[in-house]
C-alpha cells in the first residue's frame, strides 16, 4: 500500500517514531489507516529530497497533505517567515557562509509545506536569479554563488524526477542553446511540462545546437523547448533562430521562453518560433502547428 520495504517501515518506526504501530498479542505490527496516509506522505517528502529526520519533526497535518490531500487554496507564505523574500535572504545568507546545514533546512521546509510547483515559483527559482544578480553585481564571490546554485539544482532536478510521468507519449526536448548557463527557468518548465503530462527529455544549459539536433533525430519528440537567459541583440538573435531552424528543419515546434527574449517577441514569431500561449498549454501549441499544416 506504501510502496516501502518492511525493514524501512521498521527503520522509520525505530528511528524517528514516524509511526508507532500497535501489537497484536504474537508481536506483529497492526498499521492503521492514518499509519499508511503518514508513510505514503513521508515517501514523497523524502523524494523531494527532504531528510527521512526532518520530514519526522513535521506536523502529522503535513504529511497527510503530502500523501495525497490537494491543495488547492494559494498558499500563504512558509510558516514563520513574513515574506518569501525573508526565506530567500535567509538562504542567500546561509549560502555565504557555505552553512550546507542550514541551507538544507531552509530549501527543505517550502517543500515539505507548500505544493512542488508553488514552492519552485515562490521559493526556488526566485533564489537562484538573486544569486546570479548578486554574483554580477559583485556581492557575492563565484564560489558562493556555484555552492548555492548546486543545492537548489538539486532540489530542482530531484523534484522533476518525483513528478515526471513515464508513461506519456508527448515528448518535449528542454535546452538553454549556446552561451546560456542559467537553467532555473528550464527545470521550472520541465516540471511543468509534467504537471500538464509531458515527457521532458532535459538537456540542460549551454547545448551546441549539433547535439540538440541530433537528440531531436533520436527522440523525436512533439516540441523542442529553448530558455534564453542570455540577452542577444536581434541580428545575434535572428541568427540563432536560423541556425536552429536550419539544424531541426520542420520536425517540430521551436518554443523560446525566457528573460533574454523580453521585447523581442516580434522577431521570434517571425523567424517562426513559438511563444507559450496565454494559457500556459502546451497542447495549445501542438493544435496551432495542426491547424498551420
Amino acid at each position: 500500500m506504501t510502496g516501502l520495504s518492511p525493514a524501512l517501515i521498521r527503520a522509520w518506526e525505530a528511528r524517528y517514531r514516524l509511526v508507532v504501530p500497535e501489537r497484536t498479542t504474537a508481536g506483529y505490527r497492526l498499521y492503521s489507516d492514518e499509519d499508511v496516509a503518514l508513510l505514503v506522505g513521508a515517501q514523497r517528502l523524502v523524494q523531494r529530497g527532504i531528510a527521512p529526520m526532518e520530514v519526522a519533526q513535521l506536523p502529522r497535518t503535513h504529511l497527510r497533505e503530502a500523501g495525497g490531500t490537494a491543495i488547492h487554496e494559494p498558499p500563504a507564505p512558509v510558516s514563520g517567515l513574513t515574506s518569501y523574500g525573508d526565506h530567500v535572504e535567509r538562504l542567500v545568507a546561509a549560502f555565504a557562509r557555505f552553512d550546507q546545514h542550514q541551507a538544507e533546512s531552509l530549501l527543505s521546509r517550502p517543500l515539505s509545506m507548500m505544493p512542488p510547483l508553488e514552492a519552485c515559483r515562490q521559493i526556488l527559482v526566485p533564489l537562484m536569479r538573486e544569486l546570479g544578480d548578486r554574483w554580477h553585481r559583485g556581492e557575492i564571490s563565484v564560489a558562493v554563488e556555484h555552492f548555492g546554485t548546486s543545492l537548489v539544482r538539486a532540489k530542482l532536478v530531484m523534484l522533476l524526477e518525483t513528478l515526471r510521468h513515464r508513461n506519456s507519449n508527448k515528448t518535449v526536448l528542454c535546452a538553454c542553446p549556446p552561451g546560456d548557463l542559467h537553467e532555473g527557468g528550464l527545470l521550472l518548465f520541465a516540471i511543468e511540462a509534467v504537471e500538464q503530462g509531458w515527457q521532458p527529455v532535459y538537456l540542460g544549459p549551454d547545448l551546441p545546437i549539433a547535439a540538440l539536433a541530433a537528440a531531436a533525430r533520436q527522440a523525436a519528440p512533439l516540441l523542442v523547448a529553448l530558455s534564453i537567459v542570455l540577452r542577444r541583440e536581434p541580428s545575434e538573435l535572428q541568427r540563432l533562430l536560423s541556425s536552429l531552424h536550419e539544424a531541426l528543419g520542420d520536425r517540430c515546434p521551436i518554443l523560446l521562453g525566457g528573460s533574454g527574449i523580453a521585447g523581442q517577441e516580434e522577431l521570434i514569431v517571425r523567424c517562426g518560433c513559438r511563444l507559450l500561449p496565454p494559457s500556459g498549454k502546451l497542447d495549445e501549441l501542438l493544435s496551432a502547428s495542426r491547424h498551420r499544416r
